[in-house]
């Protein structure tokens, strides 16, 4: 899978029980929507490397398919399959300073997942511009949860990745 702003689809519901012509007529009927995948969001922090060049940004082992089935309570998704979640970047970036956006959002199906995260990526030290590197970070068991946006911030270094998370608690 190659995810690109051009692949992003979406989609968003509301659900509204209990209403008729007769009585909702005169105020309409309020419909909240709701965000049914969960995103993730890819950023860069300062690091021991200040340019880099990220080629691409792999989450391991992601459940890619599913079923979504809606009902009043509990609305639920049943994941199947799995495959890499590859997000094509090629780019520079400078670290320097605060934090950088790299690539947002992903779109992913709500799932519980601990995997691998790795980062092909090239740099330049000491003006000598390095080969491609793919560093690899092991990360903690996180429940992407529906309507939920998670951010994943990369520290690179000429030996490692870091991947730090961060859970918004706000539904986007």
């Amino acid at each position: 899978t190659n995810a690109g702003q051009d692949d992003l689809e979406e989609f968003i519901f509301a659900l509204a029980t209990n209403q008729d012509k007769e009585h909702q007529e005169a105020t309409g009927v309020a419909l909240t929507f709701t965000h049914p995948l969960a995103r993730i969001n890819l950023k860069l922090s300062a690091g021991q490397l200040y340019d880099v060049h990220i080629n691409s940004i792999t989450f391991k082992s992601i459940k890619n398919n599913g079923t979504y089935t809606h009902t009043a309570t509990p609305s639920k998704w049943t994941a199947t399959g799995a495959a890499d979640l590859v997000v094509t970047l090629n780019q520079d970036y400078n670290a320097r300073g605060a934090e950088q956006t790299l690539y947002s959002p992903c779109l992913v199906i709500p799932q519980a997942w601990a995997g691998e995260i790795e980062v092909s990526a090239t740099w330049t030290e000491w003006g000598v511009t390095q080969l491609t590197h793919t560093l690899t970070a092991s990360v903690g068991a996180t429940t992407w949860q529906p309507g939920y946006s998670y951010d994943y911030v990369f520290t690179i270094s000429s030996a490692d990745l870091k991947v730090d998370t961060n859970r918004f608690t706000e539904q986007w």
